[in-house]
């Protein structure tokens, strides 16, 4: 019997939950920004593991999205993920946060080979990833000054994709020639996240970190003193 797969999605300021069986979609719960919480998060996981525990069933799967991303969202993504891998004795699979744009870039708009998402990271950075469809998972994710990311978005060869919402930021000149991506595709999603995981090869649980790319403000002003 196909085994069910838990998905969460927490990197970002929403956050969403799908139950899979397989690689096939059976609910999605989205989270808004209060509810994306440690406090929240285990209700919603309640409710959406409902089928599992009726059916009699056991959970065969847990995969989370490790970042770039918020802080907060990260740590606590990966902390229930990690502890229920630990506890149900599941697999657990990570994927890139970027990497979940990229492809659900290409579900919009099948025709570009090459998108190169950018999703801002505040305090004049933004965390981008540049993916070709052939070999998604071999692009690295990394953080940028806002003016190298504007250089990097100038010199896009035609037809390449640009997706995430730093590709809105001010004074950004996008040529003609670039595919901008439908902004809804720009919200990574646990049902993309899902989609991904079911073919990657699980990680340890007590070895999973989030992809932070840097350290926290907090860390930085430590840092600096």
């Amino acid at each position: 019997m196909t085994p069910w797969h838990l998905a969460i999605e927490t990197s970002g300021r929403h956050g969403s939950l799908a139950l899979l069986r397989g690689d096939r979609l059976e609910q999605e719960i989205e989270l808004t920004a209060e509810q994306r919480t440690a406090a929240s998060l285990f209700p919603a996981m309640e409710r959406l593991l409902q089928p599992v525990r009726t059916g009699g069933s056991t959970l065969g799967l847990v995969s989370v999205s490790i970042g770039p991303g918020s802080f907060t969202g990260l740590r606590i993504g990966a902390t229930v993920a990690k502890t229920l891998a630990y506890a149900t004795k599941c697999s657990l699979v990570a994927v890139d946060t970027l990497e979940l744009i990229a492809r659900q870039a290409w579900d919009a708009a099948p025709a570009i080979q090459q998108v190169l998402v950018g999703m801002k990271a505040y305090r004049g950075q933004v965390f981008a990833r540049h993916c070709d469809r052939r070999r998604p998972e071999e692009a690295r994710s990394v953080v940028w000054p806002a003016d190298q990311w504007q250089q990097q978005v100038a010199r896009l060869p035609a037809g390449c994709g640009l997706a995430g919402d730093a590709a809105g930021l001010p004074d950004l000149e996008i040529s003609s020639e670039i595919i901008l991506v439908d902004a809804q595709a720009w919200r990574p999603t646990a049902a993309t996240l899902g989609r991904l995981a079911a073919a990657r090869t699980p990680v340890d649980p007590l070895k999973l970190v989030p992809n932070y790319l840097r350290p926290s403000a907090a860390e930085e002003k430590r840092l600096a003193t």
